[in-house]
């Protein structure tokens, strides 16, 4: 994936004593994510569970620089049916 590198976010890190370039502060914030866990009940639902990981020191650090919101949004669920699916070997 490529990034384009804003000069601005790298002069307002470099301010505050963060020298790292674009690609490292990307590959840092890269780890901080949405993951998204999925069940199937017994009544015939899908459950999706949406949570986020926990910023780490650094990621923490970077973002309150940047004077960005760092904490993750609540746990989401969501309860659907299940779509059924119907193989393409079966007819």
């Amino acid at each position: 994936m490529a990034y384009h590198m804003p000069a601005g976010i790298l002069k307002k890190l470099r301010t505050v004593g963060i020298h790292h370039t674009w690609n490292t502060i990307c590959n840092i914030l890269a780890t901080h994510i949405r993951v998204t866990t999925t069940m199937n009940t017994e009544d015939g639902h899908v459950i999706d569970v949406r949570t986020c990981t926990t910023p780490t020191e650094e990621q923490h650090m970077i973002y309150n620089n940047l004077h960005m919101k760092h904490t993750p949004p609540g746990r989401k669920y969501i309860k659907s049916p299940i779509k059924t699916q119907r193989c393409s070997v079966e007819k």
